[in-house]
């Protein structure tokens, strides 16, 4: 009898544990959806269970993610999540969009496979905001993307600024340097933004899979848009990238939030965060989304 006295004590106090675990953690209610036209794209529905916002928030993850990144990922959508839920605001529906572990929202160019960013415009966004029910959005839209998300998101805002209000751009892969630059030019990057060489390999050889020579490049490179397409009309900015940051993206981060706020942009954070790739500051991006 003492026996199962004791089991009985230790179940109770693991139940009150788990239960103080999880309270205040965003749970999500996602619905996934899965396409094979105009080419193969994925993409999730989340939303907080109570919230009755109609405000969408555009979720675009980094190489090796995909539609799930957000619901099933603790660093990015729990995290964001348990922010709006303890701060007592109303969370936006996020949607994840994914076209596959790596995809680049490009203009047509030499490559077949080119052409992404046309697609998702006149495409992929109806598509999806039909299937919510036509609601009357506007410029309501939010958007949030990191690393190779983060690249994907600046080139919306640079190539169109009128579909969102606020954009957070998180560890961007933005690089002073042309995919197609000297291997000398390469090898000063690396010397001095003391970053990884084999990371830097991989992201030039992921850039050149886009954008097959200097001229493709030059119609998406964030760092040389920004001084001509960022302006007053452009979405409110928070971008953010950590101070050791393996890609040695940091100074291109921060180059791009300066030109943001020489170009007059309504609203600019810059954030430097102590670390690696892709550090970021929930609560700051929580309450950015939402401006308060």
């Amino acid at each position: 009898m003492y026996y199962s006295g004791v089991h009985m004590i230790r179940y109770f106090l693991f139940f009150i544990f788990i239960l103080f675990s999880f309270s205040g953690r965003a749970n999500f209610d996602t619905e996934c959806f899965h396409k094979n036209q105009p080419l193969r794209w994925s993409y999730c529905i989340s939303r907080i269970e109570g919230s009755t916002s109609k405000e969408l928030l555009y979720y675009l993850h980094g190489v090796g993610g995909n539609e799930y990144s957000w619901s099933k990922n603790r660093r990015i959508g729990e995290e964001i999540g348990s922010v709006w839920m303890k701060d007592g605001v109303s969370a936006p529906i996020v949607i994840a969009v994914s076209f596959g572990k790596e995809w680049i929202l490009n203009e047509k160019n030499s490559n077949p496979t080119s052409g992404l960013m046309a697609i998702f415009i006149d495409q992929i966004l109806p598509s999806i905001e039909k299937n919510l029910g036509a609601l009357k959005i506007g410029k309501k839209r939010l958007l949030f993307g990191e690393s190779m998300g983060g690249i994907n998101s600046a080139e919306l805002v640079l190539k169109h600024p009128e579909l969102f209000s606020r954009a957070a751009i998180a560890c961007p892969v933005f690089t002073d340097v042309s995919p197609f630059a000297s291997d000398e030019a390469i090898r000063d990057y690396i010397k001095r933004t003391n970053a990884d060489p084999m990371r830097v390999k991989m992201l030039l050889k992921l850039a050149r899979r886009f954008f097959p020579d200097e001229e493709s490049w030059a119609t998406a490179s964030p760092l040389d848009l920004a001084k001509t397409h960022l302006g007053p009309e452009s979405p409110a900015l928070h971008i953010s990238c950590g101070d050791h940051d393996e890609f040695g993206v940091f100074g291109g981060a921060h180059l791009f939030s300066q030109i943001a706020e020489a170009r007059k942009v309504s609203e600019v954070h810059w954030q430097p965060l102590k670390g690696g790739h892709c550090v970021i500051d929930p609560e700051a991006i929580a309450r950015f989304l939402l401006a308060y």
